[in-house]
């Protein structure tokens, strides 16, 4: 008995410290009563949650694969003049591409940093927004308030525990020494430089500029893009949080008009919010539509269907196939504009006369405006379709909806793990097959490549569990915790 519990024992401790899927596919009965393992049931979101998972994976690929070819910004075919003439490289020397294959169109989807993180802010002014919006629909006034005020007290907790706690964890790593060789080595070809942080003189003296990057971030009326010293690519988290509490208020002012008014008065509000320069409120706002016309769409489609007598001929045909037709070429036309190179778009094969648009004199901020455009209609297709879609089947399955479970830590910590061993994993596995042709180079690459994916989605599914869904419950309980009660106000 003492033996069979210690291995019991042994087998709990296993399963929490192995990756959930792997403890999925080794526990084959799926009542176990540990939490951690079970699947999630599917919800109307979960099309949009495996969308934010394979977002968030292009967005490590990225940043995983410019260290080595400092290309992935540029469209395929692209030559040396023009990529000097339009400012993108000063010598040639800096002008390297491995591969032109990821390069082209809808391919380079899957190193698009950029289109991804316009995809994660349309999601988020639609996901914050619907259930606030149905509310409104429906005129639960109490309700409405109730949700509202929960959400905006829970956002920041939900945003800023999980960072502050990795970029503390980087802080000591820092700290130790864990991180001092940047990327700096010869053998990579960086684009994006991102050279190692200083350590401090003392442990007091990072702890005090710790707590300034991190005060600095929370600042809600700083609009400018802050990039943390700990980790660079967190400079969305703030942009997130101020435009999560400018939906709040937009949809609380808008909450009382009627349904048709809402829809009027959106429109002038995106485009305000872009010629005003703020591309990121306007894709939150973008979301907020969605929210409306996703809830029209699905009260359409519970709708009775209507018997029709007419089985033939071309207008039935053009019924029947119309819709698959339309959202066909519309999911392929966001793949192609999500595609869109950020830089030298006017030198680029395929994509130059995209350059001409109208907008272009109003392109602000480090993403595409063609970029925005593609994350808008693939965001707007998935929350407009069938559940039996194979759109939606498709970002339902078992591999998006794990993806997007452990998508924010994914997001957080993939940085801090590239610079603490992922881009040396690279470095010694090419020493090994070599790197001088292009395919040792590619051999070697996706060797590491694999490598250093599984170790980070393990930290990441690690980090989802034990802090950032714990944050989430934290956060949850906090606002039960100082609710008013009976419509009182609660006093200290």
């Amino acid at each position: 008995m003492p033996v069979s519990k210690g291995l019991q024992f042994l087998k709990r401790c296993a399963l929490k410290v192995v990756p959930s899927f792997l403890a999925n596919a080794i526990i084959q009965n799926r009542e176990s009563d540990d939490a951690n393992i079970r699947t999630p049931p599917k919800h109307r979101s979960s099309g949009l949650d495996g969308l934010r998972g394979i977002a968030a994976l292009c967005v490590v690929n990225l940043h995983t694969l410019y260290a080595f070819d400092d290309n992935l910004f540029f469209g395929p075919k692209l030559k040396f003049q023009d990529a000097q003439s339009c400012g993108a490289i000063q010598s040639e020397s800096e002008f390297h591409s491995r591969s032109e294959l990821i390069q082209m169109p809808v391919i380079r989807l899957v190193v698009s940093g950029g289109g991804a993180v316009s995809i994660f802010f349309v999601i988020s002014g639609l996901v914050l927004t619907q259930r606030l919006v149905r509310l409104a629909r429906e005129h639960e006034w109490d309700e409405l308030l109730k949700a509202l005020s929960s959400s905006a007290f829970r956002r920041p907790i939900r945003l800023f525990l999980p960072i502050s706690i990795a970029m503390f964890l980087k802080m000591l790593l820092v700290q130790v020494g864990a991180m001092d060789r940047g990327l700096d080595d010869p053998a990579c070809l960086i684009h994006a430089s991102e050279p190692a942080q200083e350590r401090f003189p003392s442990f007091f003296a990072a702890l005090v500029d710790f707590f300034l990057v991190f005060w600095s971030m929370l600042d809600i009326w700083d609009w400018r893009i802050i990039m943390p010293p700990y980790d660079k690519h967190l400079w969305t988290i703030p942009v997130e949080f101020r435009c999560s509490m400018f939906i709040f208020l937009t949809t609380l002012t808008l909450s009382r008009l009627r349904v048709r008014v809402r829809l009027s008065i959106l429109p002038f509000l995106i485009v305000y919010s872009y010629l005003r320069f703020r591309w990121d409120a306007t894709l939150f706002l973008i979301g907020l539509t969605f929210a409306e016309t996703s809830l029209i769409y699905q009260r359409h489609l519970d709708l009775p269907k209507s018997d029709s007598s007419d089985t033939g001929g071309l207008v039935s045909l053009m019924r029947k196939w119309a819709p698959t037709i339309v959202r066909t070429a519309l999911f392929l036309l966001s793949l192609y504009l999500l595609s869109t190179p950020l830089a030298c778009l006017e030198h680029s094969p395929g994509f130059s006369y995209l350059a001409a648009w109208p907008i272009k004199p109003f392109q602000t901020g480090p993403l595409q405006f063609h970029q925005s455009i593609g994350a808008a209609i693939l965001v707007g297709l998935v929350s407009h379709s069938p559940q039996n879609s194979i759109l939606i089947r498709l970002f339902s399955s078992s591999v998006p909806q794990y993806l997007g479970r452990i998508s924010y830590s994914l997001y957080i910590l993939h940085g801090p793990l590239l610079h603490l061993f992922g881009y040396r994993v690279f470095l010694v596995v090419w020493k090994g097959t070599g790197s001088d042709t292009r395919t040792s180079f590619f051999f070697g690459g996706l060797i590491s490549y694999l490598i250093v994916l599984f170790v980070v989605i393990w930290v990441a599914d690690l980090f989802c569990r034990g802090i950032d869904e714990r944050s989430i419950a934290l956060a949850h309980r906090i606002a039960v915790k100082a609710r008013s009660k009976k419509g009182r106000i609660a006093l200290p």
